[in-house]
Formats: C-alpha cells, sequence, structure tokens
C-alpha cells in the first residue's frame, strides 16, 4: 500500500512538472482590443435583436506556440483579427464579401449554443497551444465551447461546421489585407 501511494504522488508530481502553462506575450493594445469585444453589446452597434438569447457576435481564439489568434465578427459584419502579440486586422467589415461571410458566421452560430455553456465571470480565459476557444456574445450573457485545434479541423468536433465558416472568413480577411498592401 505505501510503495502503491508513493508511485502514485511522484506519477502526480511528474505530471504537473510536465505540463507547460502557455505564457503568451500580450501587448497592451490586444488586451485593450479583446476586452472591447468583449463590452460590445447589441445596442452598442445598434443592432435589433428578435429572438431571446440570439448571437449577436462571436470570438473564435486560437493557440499557437507564440501567439493567440483573436477572430471577431458581429452580426451587423464588423470583422476584425487580433494577435496577441501585437498587430492585426480593424475594419475588415467595411468590404463586401468578409462583411457578408461574417454575417453569415455570426448567424450560423446560433445552431451551436446547444453545445456551449454560458461564462460564469468576466474574465475571459486565453486558450492554449493548439486549443481553440468560440465566445459566443449572447442576449443573454457569453457563452463558450473549447476544444483542440484538431478536432475541429478533422471533424472530430461539434463545432467543426462553425470553424470551417470561421476559416473562410479568415480568408476573406486576408485576400482584403493582401490586396490593400
Amino acid at each position: 500500500m505505501k510503495k502503491k501511494t508513493i508511485l502514485i504522488l511522484l506519477l502526480t508530481l511528474l505530471n504537473f512538472c510536465s505540463k507547460k502553462k502557455m505564457n503568451y506575450e500580450v501587448s497592451e493594445t490586444y488586451k485593450g482590443l479583446r476586452s472591447n469585444a468583449f463590452s460590445i453589446t447589441p445596442e452598442k452597434i445598434n443592432l435589433p435583436i428578435n429572438k431571446q438569447n440570439s448571437v449577436y457576435g462571436v470570438v473564435m481564439e486560437t493557440g499557437y506556440p507564440d501567439a493567440v489568434v483573436s477572430l471577431i465578427s458581429l452580426a451587423d459584419g464588423t470583422t476584425s483579427l487580433y494577435f496577441s502579440n501585437g498587430g492585426g486586422m480593424i475594419g475588415i467589415g467595411e468590404h463586401e464579401k468578409p462583411k457578408a461571410k461574417s454575417i453569415f458566421f455570426t448567424n450560423e452560430a446560433n445552431n451551436y449554443l446547444p453545445f456551449t455553456q454560458q461564462e460564469k465571470s468576466n474574465q475571459f480565459r486565453l486558450p492554449e497551444k493548439n486549443e481553440v476557444i468560440f465566445y459566443f456574445l449572447t442576449t443573454n450573457g457569453i457563452f463558450s465551447f473549447a476544444d483542440l485545434e484538431e478536432n475541429l479541423g478533422n471533424e472530430k468536433s461539434k463545432l467543426s461546421n462553425l470553424f470551417f465558416i470561421a476559416h473562410e472568413l479568415i480568408t476573406e480577411a486576408r485576400l482584403v489585407s493582401d490586396k490593400n498592401n
């Protein structure tokens, strides 16, 4: 019994020590933009909401080795892409194709609310490396869903289709950015 207890303690300690906590470089600008994204309300963007618990915005965050990428999409077509270590793309939704894709993405997000859980606080954690977190901004609060990027990309997640739509939106954003540079 004593040997078994010691072995369990050693394995627990090894497991604890081997887990690497992601310490992203997070710029002050990113913190501010991210905070603003989570404080958006339908009233702030003059968006009429017809249904109770309707999604009016989605924040999809992906953890990479050196940074987090945050996609912000609102029901009015507003689209932005922020990088935790600085930089990003703002005002993408002013262009026709990204705006249409953003509206579609945000509307489609309503179908995935049953798979989410409501956030209990206003402290929205950043994803770990290889993790994706969807934050659904709704008229009843903020809901979330997290999964590994690999699961989402390999259609092993309940939100895989929404993940693919988000990446179509990111592609549209990059096309606009490339065209403007």
